[in-house]
């Protein structure tokens, strides 16, 4: 995971759907302008005065400290807005939340029974 401080985030990706809401962040489809590659954004409610108080959030805390692997949906970076004080956080688009995939395999279980 890294700050990518080149690039805002506006500039580098465009904003194609909201996906998902929660309560501490909302998930967008994104699109990387440069590469043409489809990433999910989740962008924090809560916002930050600094980009030095971002190092708390439980996401980059628990970045920190799990190694990569690949079942585990890892950051690939982070923008911090200055002016807005909003954290946007780049992840691998996934087919579904893990929310959705636990319920259709939970729906084909109860249907074979």
């Amino acid at each position: 995971m890294y700050n990518d401080q080149c690039d805002s985030f506006h500039a580098k990706y465009k904003v194609l759907e909201k996906i998902g809401e929660g309560s501490f962040s909302e998930v967008l489809k994104c699109l990387n302008k440069c590469t043409g590659v489809l990433y999910a954004a989740k962008r924090l409610k809560k916002f930050y005065k600094s980009e030095s108080s971002i190092l708390t959030c439980a996401e980059v805390v628990a970045a920190q400290k799990v190694p990569f692997h690949s079942n585990i949906l890892n950051i690939f970076e982070y923008h911090y807005d200055s002016f807005s004080g909003q954290v946007t956080f780049i992840f691998e688009l996934m087919d579904m939340s893990l929310y959705d995939h636990l319920e259709n395999r939970n729906k084909s279980e109860n249907q074979h029974r």
